[in-house]
């Protein structure tokens, strides 16, 4: 058992903790309860102190992620515990604004009503802008996520939904885009 989890491989550092003694063997600790409490409380520590950078500083964190992005995407994957957490960390591109958005930016621009989460998969900005998908949704000021990795896609289909809001390709029926 690793103190982190995989997809956290980037950050190194050392952990200090007085439960656990000096002269412990890799065999005692890798069952122990206090090494998944451990774990537990250093990934969301991590997951807090990113939240906090991105707060902080977004133009250094939005550098800091063009880099690190599927490193947070596999943690969404892979861990259920911190998936919504680390989907507060994840940034797109969108029709509200020219630097890559969050979610929860994304949720503060929808309309009351709005309960859904549109994105689109296309291989660029332009590609995605000229997409006959988009036009169900044209005059409207809804929000949509311009997404150019496919494991995006397959990240929102497999969550389903983020907080109360679900996600919805706009390339799906266009009565479910228009509801």
């Amino acid at each position: 058992m690793d103190i982190i989890p995989p997809y956290l491989r980037f950050v190194k550092g050392v952990v200090d903790c007085e439960d656990l003694t000096l002269n412990i063997s890799r065999e005692n600790y890798q069952d122990t309860m206090k090494m998944g409490k451990l774990r537990s409380i250093i990934t969301k520590r991590i997951l807090r102190l990113l939240e906090d950078e991105a707060r902080k500083n977004e133009a250094e964190y939005l550098e800091w992620y063009k880099e690190f992005q599927y490193f947070l995407k596999e943690g969404v994957a892979t861990d259920s515990e911190n998936s919504q957490a680390l989907l507060r960390l994840c940034r797109y591109d969108s029709n509200i604004s020219e630097q890559l958005t969050s979610l929860e930016e994304y949720i503060t621009k929808l309309p009351k009503d709005q309960n859904k989460i549109y994105y689109i998969l296309g291989t660029s900005r332009e590609q995605i802008q000229h997409s006959p998908y988009l036009e169900p949704l044209e005059g409207s000021n809804i929000p949509v996520l311009y997404l150019y990795i496919p494991t995006d896609e397959i990240l929102f289909r497999s969550m389903g939904s983020y907080k109360e809001y679900k996600f919805i390709s706009v390339e799906t029926d266009s009565e479910e885009v228009a509801k």
